[in-house]
């Protein structure tokens, strides 16, 4: 059983600096933006438990190509194989002793080891075991593969073979009683070259039947010479085995059905309390089985599944203390694996697309949100650019104060985040947009006292009043009797009109939202909206901050 508590890396690829913090779940769901370092975080886990003895280094594996800085991966590991813990392997470099208590007997499940691999200018990879001192011992590969580590990646064909770093090997041993795979590998040997020793290949044979003739004048007595089968020590080895289906073998299934037999196998590894390691655990899988997939993780009990994704199913389906986010800093010097907190829960399971972005526009209710639609529209047909080109996301915060709760706790997983809102509640919200504002997060509102509606109404030119009117009679509002309204109430619409029209509601939704947009950037001609008014102010500043790197 085996189960990582932490990590740090140094000058590995795209990373020059990472520490964690606690990573104590069964199951570790890392997400961010596709160049976070969330693969890399993946490779660097699997090289420094890896129990290959060969592990191949270049230049392009240290940061920026320099070697002068050496690569290091530390890694933590708990509830290790007790053959691990013993004195004369590991045991007295476990942190959990004091230079004092070191005599004492520990609780191995309580024991963790410090495990490093260090990689300098030779390009030699060296794995030891590290305590808080400074001590370092030297961890074989026979000792790396107890701890039973294992990264399902877009190559995953091995893991079908009985090859010794495949999970099958290890699911295997871990069952097999009075037996090993070598003895199995042996005496299938044996029995192949005995069932085919006097078998001779007829064909080859008229080939051969004159040839000791020939080389008798080399001064070479030979009585027969005979084609058969050559089975060398290592003729027949763990590749040679591999799992098939129909006669097939699995390794030419397809993409998605090979990574989830393989993520099926490292699961029953996961089982015996291994660490399973997936890089985008979406990749080739439907929608239902990777929900399934997911929920079969959460169930893990021993060891550890630790997974990258950009999968809205896969945040969809997570509890939140199993959800990290992978942070690069601005200048791409630090990275961060920060925990994902239980208050986004509501948030994270109604707008998941949305963290996947790299900055996130919180809008009060359904209204804004279809402004933002119209917006988004307006920037593709006219500067031929879309807020998800520019990793801008906008999400339907649900009103109430919930979008500056969200931007608060989105900004501190390092989104650049924003608020559009209505300005009409002023005593309920005054703290919650203190708060934000105190943070450094835009607030884009309309005037003081005004909500979406009334502020359109408050910008509106009255001599549009009735081809407005005429355009919310036709789809997709098809609402006529506000034209009959309005001839009720011509002589004074800023006021008692735009209140009929607050009181049917008809524009707190996303279609309603979304006229409103296509009124405020002009995009029916027959009703031009002023150009300086707040609302289209407020829009172009929306603009300019998403467009802003």
């Amino acid at each position: 059983m085996s189960k990582i508590e932490s990590i740090t890396i140094n000058n590995f690829r795209g990373i020059k600096s990472l520490e964690t913090t606690s990573l104590s779940e069964r199951l570790i769901i890392l997400i961010g933006r596709g160049d976070s370092g969330k693969s890399t975080i993946l490779t660097a886990i699997n090289y420094a438990l890896s129990p290959a003895w060969n592990l191949s280094f270049s230049d392009l594996d240290f940061y920026n190509q320099d070697i002068c800085n050496p690569i290091e991966i530390n890694v933590s590991v708990s509830e290790l194989p007790s053959s691990l813990l013993k004195d004369h392997k590991f045991g007295l470099l476990s942190p959990s002793l004091s230079e004092e208590d070191s005599g004492e007997k520990f609780d191995p499940g309580k024991m963790t080891l410090n495990i490093r691999l260090r990689v300098d200018d030779s390009l030699e990879p060296k794995w030891t075991v590290i305590n808080n001192f400074g001590t370092e011992v030297p961890i074989s590969a026979t000792d790396r593969a107890k701890i039973g580590a294992t990264l399902v990646a877009d190559y995953c064909d091995n893991h079908f073979s009985y090859s010794k770093q495949s999970p099958l090997y290890r699911l295997t041993k871990n069952s097999l009683e009075g037996t090993s795979i070598e003895e199995i590998q042996t005496h299938l040997l044996r029995d192949l070259k005995s069932k085919y020793s006097k078998s001779e290949l007829a064909e080859l044979e008229k080939i051969l039947e004159d040839l000791p003739e020939r080389f008798k004048p080399y001064g070479l007595l030979l009585d027969e010479i005979k084609t058969l089968f050559d089975f060398r020590e290592n003729t027949l080895n763990g590749s040679s085995l591999s799992l098939h289906s129909h006669g097939l073998p699995l390794r030419l299934q397809g993409k998605g059905t090979k990574r989830l037999i393989s993520m099926g196998l490292q699961q029953e590894l996961s089982k015996n309390g291994n660490i399973v390691l997936i890089d985008e655990v979406e990749q080739g899988l439907e929608p239902d089985r990777i929900v399934n997939l997911i929920k079969l993780y959460k169930r893990t009990q021993k060891g550890q599944v630790i997974l990258s994704t950009h999968s809205s199913y896969v945040l969809v389906e997570a509890e939140a203390n199993q959800l990290y986010k992978v942070v690069k800093s601005s200048d791409g010097t630090t990275h961060q694996v920060l925990p994902v907190s239980s208050e986004m829960t509501a948030c994270r399971r109604t707008n998941p697309h949305a963290f996947f972005a790299k900055k996130i526009i919180c809008c009060e209710g359904k209204t804004e949100f279809g402004v933002m639609r119209s917006l988004d529209e307006w920037l593709l047909e006219n500067k031929n650019l879309s807020l998800a080109s520019l990793g801008v996301s906008y999400i339907d915060c649900g009103g109430g104060s919930k979008m500056y709760d969200f931007a608060r706790l989105l900004k501190e997983l390092k989104y650049e985040t924003c608020v559009f809102a209505d300005n009409d509640s002023l005593k309920d919200l005054h703290e919650h947009q203190k708060k934000a504002d105190d943070l450094n997060i835009r607030l884009f509102l309309c005037s003081v006292g005004k909500c979406i509606e009334t502020q359109f109404f408050e910008d509106f030119d009255k001599e549009y009043i009735e081809p407005f009117l005429l355009l919310l009679s036709d789809e997709p509002l098809n609402r006529p009797e506000f034209l009959e309204d309005y001839k009720k109430h011509k002589d004074d619409f800023k006021t008692k009109f735009p209140m009929s029209i607050l009181t049917k509601k008809i524009f707190k939704n996303i279609p309603g939202g979304e006229f409103l947009g296509k009124l405020i950037l002009n995009q029916y001609g027959s009703v031009p909206y002023p150009e300086f008014s707040v609302l289209r102010n407020l829009l172009t500043e929306i603009e300019n901050w998403s467009t802003n790197a």
